[in-house]
């Protein structure tokens, strides 16, 4: 198994630089078999709402061959 513990994809307003369906095809083509997400968006992933939107995105890419996790941001005041 082949991991990338450390992308960013940016579909939202910065969709020009990287997707995530973009994202797992390149991932796919290169061998990998998971890749995990450091949103760097400007609408930051810290509630359960923006995980499960970030989620859908990769399922909704329909690549089943990688993998796709996200990481979250914690916060004292959310």
């Amino acid at each position: 198994m082949v991991v990338d513990c450390h992308v960013h994809f940016r579909d939202e307003e910065e969709a020009h630089k990287e997707t995530v369906e973009r994202g797992l095809l390149v991932a796919r083509d290169s061998g990998l078999s998971a890749v995990f997400d450091m949103p760097n968006t400007r609408r930051p992933v810290v509630s359960l709402e923006r995980v499960k939107d970030r989620l859908a995105l990769a399922d909704k890419a329909g690549v089943k061959e990688v993998f796709y996790g996200t990481y979250i941001g914690l916060m004292a005041d959310v």
